[in-house]
């Protein structure tokens, strides 16, 4: 991690560049690690600083790790400066779509979800219903994710004038509501953290970070799915 010239001080433009790089490739790492991503955070900083396919891994994980990279690259320059995009809303569908077409589609090029019809490739809601995951928690049906998705950016929007809880809550409760709705047919994980962030820097806060419980920093080879906080 970079440490700025004096505490007491803003970080100078570089100390920045190196603090957001350094935020960058860590949650392009930790994120798709999650996932069961299995490069390590030294080959994620080859491939997305030199464009080095270092490990002789298959080509569909340094895909997953460079959509999700450029994808964060859009989160964090649509947050600041969304254009047309945002209008009244603190997050809108079209960034939604937006922010899964980018993580997903360098890797649906090389991997695709076997089971995806040509109206379920990235940017676009399912159109089939999905089995129950492990621990019981069954999505609603496809034709019910349009109007609940608009339900939880409704929900969005009353995030920060919302004074009733925790903003760490209504943050938690934000990514439980995505996931449950399962929109997309693959990467809702991926797509649900990026647009955590992108509310969190819309706000005026730092990215969050995600960690697979193993290690702060490095994951071993071969480790599979992990939990973040």
């Amino acid at each position: 991690m970079c440490r700025l010239s004096s505490p007491q001080e803003h970080p100078t433009p570089s100390e920045a560049e190196r603090i957001w790089a350094d935020l960058w490739h860590q949650e392009a790492h930790h994120s798709t690690a999650i996932e069961g991503n299995t490069l390590v955070l030294n080959q994620v900083r080859k491939l997305l600083d030199q464009g080095l396919a270092v490990g002789a891994k298959e080509l569909r994980e340094y895909m997953e790790v460079q959509g999700y990279a450029d994808a964060a690259q859009w989160v964090y320059q649509q947050a600041c400066d969304p254009g047309d995009w945002a209008g009244d809303m603190l997050l809108t569908m079209r960034e939604v779509r937006e922010a899964h077409y980018r993580v997903m589609n360098p890797v649906w090029g090389v991997a695709r979800h076997p089971g995806a019809s040509d109206n379920e490739s990235p940017g676009k809601f399912r159109e089939h219903d999905t089995q129950s995951f492990p621990g019981g928690m069954t999505p609603p049906s496809w034709v019910d994710v349009g109007p609940q998705m608009q339900e939880w950016l409704d929900f969005v929007a009353t995030i920060p004038t919302d004074k009733s809880r925790p903003f760490a809550e209504l943050l938690a409760e934000l990514h439980n509501r995505f996931e449950r709705i399962h929109p997309f047919l693959d990467g809702n994980g991926r797509t649900g953290r990026l647009l955590i962030n992108l509310v969190l820097i819309r706000l005026g806060y730092p990215p969050a970070r995600h960690h697979l419980q193993a290690g702060p920093s490095e994951v071993p080879e071969g480790n599979g799915p992990g939990r973040w906080w």
